[in-house]
């Protein structure tokens, strides 16, 4: 008899696991290096953290290289384009022993220590931990307004995906330091992390600027033939900037 009850629990558990979960976003965190100091950034964890849970931090800078933290893996990197800035990508799946530890944070190390680095870091509960992320594309930007987009043929085929749309920006004036304006229908601002040193504008690079780094999910994918835009406005009246922007696709 227990065998057999083990046995029934292994087909429920398959059935739940074929009906899959539909990736979402539970928590966020966020922080930055604080720019004319230079260095690492130190974020603290996103509160009320699950086991098993996935966290996908969003690392925005000058060209540089990080070192990974340890229980990270970096998935991908969009280099600098000109003065544009670079974002990062690491992923991690939350463990027990992150859940225990009072006061966690993760630290991002750059190569070197004149440049300023934005961090978002997500708490995503979705079926492929181990995996979130189905694909990645990149746009380049540099005027006001910013829109993040794929083509048709791009559309990843896994359906119910959740699109996250990041921008970073720099090189900007002190107008522009509010949430950015017109953003797409059903999608959702997540997180805004802006750092700025006593000049107002400038070269990042060179302890001289304004950087900001922002964040928005849509709704789930439903038809993988279908192009998938986000956009949205910076506003202010001195809009002259170098973006970076990147669309994720968590499964």
């Amino acid at each position: 008899m227990p065998f057999l009850i083990g046995t029934h629990r292994s087909k429920l558990s398959t059935v739940l696991a074929d009906e899959g979960i539909d990736p979402v976003i539970i928590s966020t965190s966020s922080g930055s290096n604080n720019l004319t100091l230079g260095g690492t950034a130190t974020v603290n964890s996103p509160p009320s953290l699950v086991v098993g849970n996935a966290l996908i931090a969003i690392v925005a800078s000058g060209p540089q290289t990080f070192t990974t933290p340890t229980g990270w893996a970096l998935y991908s990197t969009k280099a600098a384009s000109g003065n544009s800035p670079q974002i990062t990508v690491f992923t991690k799946v939350v463990t027990t022993l992150d859940v225990m530890t009072f006061g966690l944070t993760f630290s991002f190390v750059p190569s070197a220590n004149s440049d300023a680095v934005n961090v978002a870091i997500l708490q995503i509960a979705s079926e492929n931990t181990a995996n979130p992320i189905n694909t990645n594309f990149a746009k380049y930007t540099s005027t006001a307004a910013t829109t993040i987009g794929t083509a048709a043929v791009s559309i990843p085929t896994v359906l119910n995906c959740l699109p996250i749309a990041i921008s970073s920006i720099q090189q900007l004036s002190l107008s522009n330091a509010g949430n950015p304006t017109s953003l797409t229908s059903g999608w959702t601002g997540q997180s805004l992390v802006v750092q700025q040193d006593t000049n107002n504008y400038g070269n990042t690079g060179n302890n001289n600027g304004y950087n900001a780094l922002y964040i928005a999910s849509g709704p789930l994918t439903v038809n993988i033939s279908s192009a998938i835009t986000a956009g949205w406005t910076w506003g202010g009246g001195s809009s002259n900037f170098t973006g970076t922007s990147v669309m994720l696709f968590v499964t």
